[in-house]
């Protein structure tokens, strides 16, 4: 089953105004930049130093090594999540509600957005036409306070012709 027969099967006879999968590069933004590089520094920094000698000529404890690189990788994989969640996903627009589809191999996640969940509908365009759709920011937690995270339609090709979908069939029908 592919994403886009997940979103079609999702319907329930509502008309489907229109659909795209995100752009995967759209998911690079400074914060995952910034932890992709800091993984790959630290991946190769505890490998070099895990390789040279000590003063004594012992090498360090394995367990370490295996330990320190693995936390390493794990950083390089955080940052890549969002890559290749676009990957698995596909928006859509119908004239109920905005869809967020996600067709995994092993199961389908469907969001929904309703008149009533769209606070407001900001626009975030490139020179070349594509961009984001933010529609909803929510609160979630973060060490000891909170941080609002966007939620929208992220790399996609023709922003204008989006945003103006969801204005016209969302405008009157909220709050």
């Amino acid at each position: 089953m592919t994403k886009t027969y997940a979103l079609q099967r999702n319907l329930g006879g509502e008309n489907l105004l229109w659909s795209q999968s995100p752009k995967p590069s759209a998911s690079f933004r400074g914060s995952t930049i910034f932890t992709f590089i800091f993984g790959i520094f630290w991946t190769c920094m505890v490998i070099w130093i895990s390789n040279q000698p000590g003063k004594n000529g012992s090498q360090n404890p394995v367990f370490f090594k295996y330990f320190m690189v693995a936390f390493g990788v794990f950083f390089i994989l955080m940052s890549l999540s969002d890559f290749c969640r676009a990957f698995f996903s596909i928006y859509g627009i119908t004239d109920k509600r905005l869809m967020i589809v996600r067709k995994y191999p092993w199961s389908i996640e469907l969001e929904s957005f309703f008149s009533q969940d769209i606070e407001f509908v900001k626009k975030v365009k490139k020179n070349d036409g594509s961009g984001n759709i933010v529609f909803k920011t929510i609160k979630v937690r973060s060490g000891k306070g909170y941080r609002d995270t966007d939620i929208g339609f992220f790399g996609i090709d023709d922003v204008d012709s989006v945003e103006q979908i969801i204005i016209r069939n969302f405008r009157n029908n909220s709050k």
